[in-house]
């Protein structure tokens, strides 16, 4: 292959929308200090309000995150079992405080 059909396969390849590595790794990035800023926030308002529904969303989002992981690459961690153990503890503790209130 010479240059020129390298830079048209790259452009072929590339206008469909795909992102190379680098914004990959950016956005991917992003998604994580988005997510820790959510979950700051959330606990602040669990410790002010005094409501376990912020904690719920917090530990479901990264449960549910980190099912979606474990699906697709087939191996699992200690922290994503803690945090699915986390959440569905927060979700029945929050039910039965909401029932029995």
């Amino acid at each position: 292959m010479d240059k020129n059909e390298i830079l048209a396969k790259s452009r072929k390849e590339n206008k469909n929308g795909d992102f190379d590595e680098r914004d990959k790794d950016i956005r991917i990035k992003g998604y994580r200090w988005a997510y820790a800023a959510m979950g700051v926030v959330c606990i602040v308002l669990m410790v002010v309000e005094e409501n376990f529904g912020y904690a719920f969303a917090v530990f479901s989002g990264k449960a549910a995150f980190d099912i979606y992981e474990t699906i697709k690459k087939k191996k699992t961690s200690v922290g994503s079992i803690i945090y699915v153990i986390a959440s569905v503890a927060i979700a029945v503790g929050w039910l039965l405080l909401y029932l029995f209130h």
